[in-house]
């Protein structure tokens, strides 16, 4: 009888080891599939925002290619025109050089533009300081139509 219980516990002891051992695998593949999500949510994301040059951007606009800009300080967001073959909406980005021929341009070839400048002017309020923005949007003359 003390045989018995003596194989008794080593079967529990090796159990025990079998359950540490699937822990230890059940660990490992979690891990290995949060860095796969992870490593194909950033790829993703590189695909469907990228940077162009500006004079990439210039013939985007003359091409009709361009459906709206984002103009900020320092950088132009551009949102092309729908392409309805891709899986995903790639957007794209380059350097705003302040250059006044672009607002033209945009108007000429209908692209709808919102202009984000940040003013000198801040306001302070209760220890706060608040930057100000002004908001400005132009709609193409297509969408004007509608």
């Amino acid at each position: 009888m003390d045989e018995n219980r003596g194989n008794n516990r080593g079967g529990n002891n090796n159990n025990g080891r079998r359950n540490g051992q699937n822990m230890l695998w059940f660990v490992i593949a979690t891990v290995v599939v949060l860095l796969l999500v992870t490593m194909i949510t950033n790829g993703i994301g590189s695909l469907t925002n990228q940077e162009i040059t500006y004079s990439e951007f210039q013939k985007m606009v003359k091409n009709n290619q361009v459906k709206s800009v984002v103009i900020t300080n320092s950088e132009i967001q551009v949102q092309p025109v729908e392409d309805k073959k891709s899986l995903y909406q790639v957007t794209y980005y380059t350097v705003n050089l302040k250059d006044d021929r672009m607002y033209e341009m945009l108007d000429e070839y209908g692209c709808n533009s919102l202009l984000l400048t940040k003013t000198d002017c801040q306001i302070h309020e209760d220890g706060n300081t608040l930057d100000v923005w002004l908001l400005s949007f132009k709609e193409g003359p297509e969408d004007e139509q509608e």
